[in-house]
């Protein structure tokens, strides 16, 4: 039985690019189960501010931005493991229209003593079936 010539050739490929550092950032995950994740970093800095974890905890009316401001009116205590159970927060996201799990990139701002998390915009995932 002859083999039939394969026309692969491997050097027409284009590279995959190293993904940006910014994905390995600090974040919040809000699961479908409920459960948010907290970044260890930004839980370090709720500690060092605060031995208590207390800090101020905002959201804008969309939901779309997040701000945990270090040095404000202390209203929200998180949790020292950076994971805890906030439903009502899931089912919020949901009535927008957001892609679960949502997960709120942070950045740090240093002259508003504030770490300020943006939503990431996430499509649905793309059929492989239907590809090509």
């Amino acid at each position: 039985m002859q083999k039939r010539k394969n026309d692969l050739n491997f050097d027409k490929f284009i590279k995959f690019p190293m993904p940006e550092k910014i994905f390995n950032g600090p974040k919040i995950k809000v699961r479908e189960d409920g459960q948010v994740f907290i970044s260890p970093s930004v839980i370090e800095s709720i500690r060092n501010n605060d031995e208590e974890m207390w800090a101020d905890f905002r959201h804008t009316e969309d939901y779309k931005t997040v701000a945990i401001k270090l040095d404000g009116d202390k209203s929200f205590k998180f949790p020292k493991g950076g994971s805890m159970k906030f439903k009502k927060w899931r089912e919020i996201l949901q009535k927008f229209g957001y892609s679960i799990p949502a997960v709120y990139w942070l950045e740090w701002n240093a002259e508003e003593n504030l770490w300020l998390g943006r939503l990431q915009e996430v499509s649905e995932s793309p059929d492989i079936g239907r590809m090509g």
